[in-house]
């Protein structure tokens, strides 16, 4: 099963749950649902169909550990919006142009 996560600031990462592990997470992920995740892997994603902008993959393991909670605090759909006035000021430095958005790419940068 693949995922995609989203961080409060819209970066986005994919995650993979093995098969066999499915039934164990499938009750505890749902869309638009926050988490705190622990114990879980992070590797090079390899992946020949990558659905994200990201060289790493979350992994699953049995001991990973999913605990809801209340709110969410961060961007909805990942997007990240800069004022023009921003941009003209170069406080968008970090930012990828795609087409007429800009998505921030620091927390790609730092990975």
């Amino acid at each position: 099963m693949e995922i995609i996560f989203i961080d409060e600031k819209g970066a986005k990462i994919q995650a993979g749950i093995k098969s066999h592990l499915i039934p164990v997470f499938d009750g505890q992920l749902q869309e638009d649902a926050v988490v705190i995740m622990s114990k879980f892997g992070v590797g090079e994603n390899k992946d020949l169909y990558k659905v994200v902008v990201q060289p790493y993959k979350i992994n699953f393991y049995r001991c990973t550990t999913v605990t809801h909670v209340r709110g969410w605090q961060g961007v909805e759909y990942g997007f990240n919006f800069r004022a023009y006035e921003d941009i003209l000021q170069g406080e968008a430095l970090n930012a990828l142009s795609v087409g007429s958005m800009l998505l921030d790419c620091d927390f790609l940068w730092r990975s």
